[in-house]
């Protein structure tokens, strides 16, 4: 079921399925989110839980027995209740059932919050657990963007910057079905921007680890049109655009896990950057998202870009 927010003139659309907010349309009609499409990338904003990113051949020891587990994890299929909605902001949530149960042995409660902000809007995410023992997850947030989000422009006129001079790096699983042998590739160093390119992100999935001001911009510097994202709490900052499809796309990705990228067996308690929660315990994760226009033009001439690409 779909549901509608609106505040100072911007519409936006959520869905049960999945408990995803896939369209913020501003007064001016244009569309800031990504509603998915069938040429390039069906998806729109998934909520990824209880893992982040794919493991070889769908399957993970998790409590000592290996279970399957799809890229991602299974909370973006799920059909979220509406525990809470106002005008601006609307609540879903989802619990453990029997198919949950079978890939992910614990007993759980998900929360999913998206709240219309002055010019933007935040989504949290908070976990329960629900069951009489501790359990871990990871968790993360997938969120795409239209990009170019302005009918004259090109995917390659915009920038992504960041507070911190700090190591960018490449994963290449997303290229083929299963994760690689090798490890990460280092495309960058000792910048605080790349310019965006679909050649770029044929690669795979770029991502920041660990570095200490939590704020990405993805934005054009000439007409200063574009998106900030601040998400404080997650280690990890992932980039992705559907690989040879020159989508009109980009995901701006927080996560607080990552994916598996030696082939071979795994046990789901060892994944790194893992979330442990006692019984009755629940913890919340948020990252918000403004909208940049040119009357807020926020220039990034002064960034240190790494131009390579």
């Amino acid at each position: 079921m779909e549901l509608t927010l609106q505040k100072d003139g911007v519409v936006a659309r959520a869905d049960t399925h999945g408990a995803e907010l896939f369209s913020y349309c501003l007064p001016n009609g244009r569309q800031v989110l990504w509603g998915g499409s069938e040429k390039s990338w069906p998806g729109r904003s998934p909520v990824l839980f209880p893992i982040v990113g794919p493991v070889p051949g769908n399957r993970i020891e998790i409590d000592g027995e290996l279970r399957q587990m799809r890229r991602h994890g299974f909370a973006r299929d799920m059909e979220y209740q509406v525990a809470e909605q106002t005008q601006e902001s609307v609540t879903f949530t989802a619990c453990a059932n029997e198919e949950t149960l079978e890939r992910y042995p614990y007993r759980f409660r998900i929360s999913v919050t998206h709240r219309l902000e002055k010019a933007g809007f935040t989504t949290s995410y908070t976990v329960k657990n629900e069951d009489e023992r501790p359990l871990g997850y990871c968790i993360g947030g997938h969120v795409g963007f239209v990009c170019p989000m302005a009918a004259d422009d090109r995917f390659e006129d915009y920038q992504l910057s960041w507070p911190d001079a700090e190591c960018v790096l490449l994963f290449p699983y997303d290229v083929g079905p299963t994760p690689r042998a090798t490890a990460p590739e280092l495309v960058a160093e000792s910048c605080t921007g790349l310019p965006v390119s679909h050649k770029l992100f044929d690669q795979g999935t770029l991502f920041l680890a660990e570095v200490p001001n939590k704020i990405i911009t993805l934005q054009n510097p000439r007409t200063g049109i574009g998106v900030r994202m601040e998400y404080e709490g997650f280690p990890v900052m992932a980039l992705w655009s559907k690989e040879y499809a020159n989508a009109p796309f980009l995901c701006i990705e927080p996560w607080h896990g990552v994916p598996q990228l030696e082939i071979g067996r795994q046990r789901f308690e060892d994944k790194r950057f893992m979330i442990h929660l006692n019984p009755g315990e629940e913890k919340t994760l948020s990252y918000r998202v403004t909208v940049l226009e040119p009357a807020a033009h926020s220039r990034l001439e002064d960034a240190e870009w790494d131009s390579s690409f």
